[in-house]
């Protein structure tokens, strides 16, 4: 959860350039970062440029937690021999993951996308 909350909580704008192939450059470093213009939240949806990401946390968020377990027995045979059998085990209860609520099919692009319609 820490990595999603040291962003601008509660959400965060994100942008990767790329460029014609995988060895090319986004862009000069003359022209520098290209701005990106932080979105309109009024109108009712988010339109973002080409390479922008949005991430947000949601809206009811349950905070996870971890158990951890041991359990251990012991017990004496006799003539000097000792039987011992032990247990240890994690427990993560809600653990705090990403999803992609906006994913498309494979092969079906940017239209197969849930939220495409709505740009």
């Amino acid at each position: 959860m820490a990595r999603d909350g040291i962003g601008n909580y509660p959400n965060t704008l994100s942008y990767n350039g790329t460029g014609l192939n995988a060895y090319s450059a986004a862009t000069s470093l003359s022209a520098g970062i290209p701005v990106l213009s932080p979105p309109d939240i009024s109108k009712g949806f988010i339109p973002l440029p080409t390479g922008a990401t949005f991430t947000t946390l949601p809206k009811k968020f349950i905070r996870g937690y971890t158990e951890s377990m041991n359990f251990t027995v012991q017990k004496e045979l006799g003539k000097g021999w000792v039987a011992q059998a032990g247990y240890v085990g994690t427990l993560t209860i809600h653990q705090h993951t990403r999803y992609n609520v906006n994913y498309g099919q494979i092969g079906g692009g940017a239209a197969s996308q849930p939220y495409f319609r709505f740009n």
